[in-house]
C-alpha cells in the first residue's frame, strides 16, 4: 500500500512538472507569434510613411509587449506610452530586423530570470533612421513565470502533504495491528503456558499411582500367571508418559521468566550431564571431550535440558551409532557440539525440526510429542545462544553456542 501511494504521489508530481513546463512552453510560443505579428505591423507603417510617434505605436502595443520608437534623425527616443526617454540612455541602433538585447538595464531579478528562461529576445524594425523596437513585457513575463513554478511547487507540496499523511495513517494502522497481534500472541502463549503447567502437573499425580500400582502387580504372586510381556510393556509405556510429561513442565518452566543463573565450566557440565544420562542407557556408547577453563553464564537445568533432549535425540533417531558431546571455544563464544553417525536428517525435515510437535522418522516405533527441539530452542534463546544444524548420511552435528564469561565475573566468582 505505501508503494502504491509513492507511485501516485510520484505521478502527480511528474504531471505537475509536466503541466507546468506545458503552459508555460505554449505562453512562449504565444508570445513570440504576438511579437512576430506585431514586428510585420511595425514593418508596414514604415513602409507606408507613417510617423512611428506615440499614438502610432500604441496601435502595436499589446498587454504582454512593450514598444519602443527610436528616431536618429531628431534623437528622440518615445515608448508606446507616450514617454520621452533620455537620448544618452539610447544604445547604438541595431540593423533592420537584429534582435536587441535579452536582459533590462533596471529590470528586478525575477523579471531577468523570466527573461532568461523564455529565451524570447527584443525585435527591431527600421527604415530612413525611424526606428521600432517591440519587446516581451518583463513583469507580464516575470507574473506569468511566478504563477507557474507556485503552481508546480504547490502542486508538488501538496502531493507530498498527502503522500505523507496517507504514509502515516498507514503506518499508525500496522503499528496498532502489531501492537493487537503481539497482545494476542502473548495471550495465547500465556495460556499455552498455563495448559502445559497444568496439564503437567494433573497428569503426574495418576501417572504415579498408575506406575506404583505396575510395580505392585509385578511383585505380586499373581504376576506369575501373567504373561511377562504385559508388565513390561506397562511399565515401558508409563516410563514414557512420564518422560513426556516432565518435558511439557520443562517447556512450560522455560516459557516462564524465572531462572537461576550461574557461572559453570562448559566441559564439566558436559561430563556431568553425559554421566547421567549414560545411567539411564548403558548399552549406548557415550563420549564427552574437549578443553578445559570455558565458562558460561546459564542456569544449570536449562543446560541439562537443551543438551540432554540433543543427546536423546541422537540416541532414539541413530540407534546403533556412538555419540560424542565435544566443548570447545571460538573467540568470544563457547562451542558444544553433540556428534552421531547416523542415517542423518532429511532435508525437508531440517526447516522446521525445531517447531513444536514437529517429530521425525526414528528407526524404530515413534515416540515424544516433538517438543525435545523445542526445549533447546528456548533454552539458547533464554541465554542468548544459537543453535545449528549440520547433517548428511553418516553424521549429524548440532552446536550450541553461548557467549563466553567475561574475565570480571570469572573473577568474582573464584
Amino acid at each position: 500500500m505505501i508503494r502504491r501511494i509513492a507511485l501516485l504521489a510520484a505521478l502527480a508530481i511528474a504531471g505537475a512538472i509536466a503541466v507546468g513546463a506545458i503552459a508555460w512552453n505554449l505562453h512562449v510560443r504565444a508570445l513570440r507569434s504576438t511579437i512576430a505579428a506585431q514586428a510585420e505591423s511595425a514593418r508596414l507603417l514604415l513602409a507606408a510613411a507613417v510617423p512611428p510617434d506615440a499614438t502610432t505605436a500604441r496601435t502595436l502595443l499589446r498587454p504582454d509587449l512593450h514598444v519602443i520608437v527610436v528616431d536618429r534623425r531628431t534623437g528622440s527616443l518615445v515608448d508606446a506610452m507616450g514617454v520621452r526617454l533620455d537620448r544618452r540612455t539610447l544604445p547604438p541602433a541595431p540593423p533592420p530586423g537584429a534582435p536587441g538585447a535579452a536582459r533590462r538595464r533596471g529590470a528586478t531579478p525575477l523579471v531577468n530570470l523570466a527573461l532568461a528562461v523564455a529565451h524570447i529576445r527584443p525585435t527591431t524594425v527600421g527604415r530612413d533612421g525611424l526606428f521600432v523596437t517591440i519587446a516581451p513585457a518583463g513583469p507580464a513575463l516575470a507574473r506569468f513565470f511566478f504563477a507557474d513554478v507556485a503552481f508546480v511547487v504547490l502542486t508538488i507540496a501538496i502531493a507530498i502533504a498527502l503522500g505523507f499523511m496517507q504514509t502515516n495513517d498507514i503506518a499508525r494502522k500496522e503499528r496498532r495491528a502489531l501492537v493487537l497481534r503481539a497482545d494476542a500472541q502473548r495471550t495465547e502463549a500465556e495460556k499455552y503456558q498455563r495448559f502445559l503447567a497444568e496439564a503437567g502437573h494433573e497428569l503426574r499425580t495418576p501417572l504415579t499411582v498408575v506406575s506404583g500400582y505396575i510395580d505392585i502387580l509385578g511383585e505380586s504372586k499373581e504376576a506369575a500367571s501373567l504373561d511377562p510381556r504385559l508388565i513390561s510393556g506397562l511399565q515401558a509405556e508409563t516410563a514414557r508418559m512420564r518422560h513426556l510429561v516432565e518435558k511439557m513442565l520443562t517447556l512450560a518452566r522455560l516459557e516462564s521468566s524465572a531462572s537461576i543463573p550461574r557461572l559453570i565450566d562448559v566441559r564439566e557440565a558436559c561430563a556431568e550431564i553425559v554421566a547421567t544420562i549414560e545411567r539411564r542407557y548403558p548399552h549406548r556408547a557415550l563420549a564427552s571431550v574437549g578443553s578445559s577453563g570455558v565458562r558460561i553464564v546459564i542456569d544449570t537445568d536449562d543446560l541439562f535440558d537443551a543438551l540432554g533432549n540433543l543427546i536423546e535425540n541422537a540416541i532414539r533417531y541413530a540407534p546403533d551409532s556412538p555419540i560424542t558431546v565435544e566443548n570447545s571455544a571460538d573467540g568470544a563464544r563457547a562451542l558444544i557440539r553433540v556428534i552421531d553417525r547416523g542415517p542423518g536428517i532429511p532435508p525437508e525435515d531440517r526447516a522446521r525440526i525445531f517447531e513444536r510437535f514437529q517429530r521425525g522418522k526414528p528407526a524404530g516405533k515413534p515416540e515424544g510429542l516433538g517438543l525435545g527441539l523445542a526445549i533447546v530452542r528456548r533454552v539458547v534463546e533464554r541465554w542468548n545462544g544459537r543453535v545449528a544444524l549440520q547433517s548428511e548420511p553418516g553424521e549429524t552435528v548440532f552446536t550450541l553456542s553461548f557467549p563466553v564469561a567475561d574475565e570480571d565475573l570469572n573473577g568474582s566468582t573464584r
